[in-house]
């Protein structure tokens, strides 16, 4: 072979090597850029979920504490007069103020009042048992404990609640009882699907149950050997409520990602699901 054909050879021989090594490197690259992308993209959409949560709870909080400091509040819990049952606590009040149930409280730690709030039949139900057993057996309200707001879990499932202190209207006086309010969380319709605009569903941490109105179950990734997460080690997000886990899994065109949610004891009590289609990331 004659010399100019093997300088020929060995120069095709480095150009394809180099083009192979820039194609390589250029992939890899773009491949990071699209994970990148997708991953904060999924993380954007988690501390959506955060934020909702924070929100709902703050608002209740809200409620409670100005509830809480008001002298008609401050005379009902010392005697239960029907007036103020009347003039405060029937339907449209509560639904307005987009709350599932009410409890109150004395200086003497007994349940005077609770109330439940069924918006399919535009009632309220005076006594809500499950609230008051659960009040009851974790001594929620006892009169020198102090003001909580964050997740129970009641029979029905999951729920927001805040527990303010019950004073005068100019925040002076002894603390003659407690407020409790909260609204439950659901997955579809009227929860946080809703405001997230996505597809959400909401588990029972332990049972892997779906609460809320869908009924279709959503195989758990903690215990699957094709389970991974996209950003393994992550964990409690910055600005976000505390022991908070981030998992991804990633499937064909979506990516499924949850985040597990503490209650008021900091025990693991649901996680919110959310779903992600992949192809909406890339048409923004």
């Amino acid at each position: 072979m004659k010399l100019k054909y093997k300088f020929f050879i060995l120069i095709s021989c480095i150009i394809i090597i180099l083009i192979s090594i820039v194609l390589i490197i250029s992939y890899l690259l773009v491949y990071e850029s699209f994970l990148n992308l997708e991953n904060n993209y999924v993380m954007k959409n988690i501390e959506r979920v955060n934020q909702i949560n924070e929100k709902e709870i703050n608002d209740l909080n809200d409620f409670t504490n100005d509830w809480g400091v008001w002298d008609d509040f401050y005379i009902f819990v010392q005697d239960q007069n029907q007036d103020y049952i009347e003039k405060n606590l029937y339907f449209d009040v509560l639904s307005n103020q987009n709350i599932d149930f009410i409890l109150y409280s004395n200086s003497s730690n007994d349940v005077i009042f609770s109330r439940i709030v069924n918006y399919e039949k535009n009632e309220s139900i005076e006594r809500y048992k499950d609230l008051e057993n659960f009040v009851r057996q974790n001594s929620l309200v006892d009169i020198g404990k102090k003001d909580i707001k964050g997740i129970i879990t009641l029979p029905e499932g999951p729920a927001y609640i805040s527990m303010s202190s019950v004073v005068k209207s100019d925040g002076t006086g002894e603390i003659k009882g407690k407020i409790i309010a909260g609204k439950f969380i659901k997955s579809q319709e009227s929860g946080i699907h809703s405001l997230m605009n996505l597809p959400i569903n909401v588990y029972g941490y332990d049972t892997e149950k779906l609460i809320g109105y869908q009924k279709t179950l959503i195989e758990s990734d903690t215990n699957s050997e094709n389970s991974s997460s996209a950003l393994s080690g992550f964990a409690i997000l910055e600005n976000s409520l505390p022991e908070k886990y981030v998992y991804i899994k990633k499937d064909g065109d979506k990516i499924s990602s949850y985040v597990i949610f503490n209650d008021i004891y900091n025990t693991p009590r649901f996680k919110v699901y959310i779903d992600t289609d992949i192809k909406t990331i890339y048409t923004i």
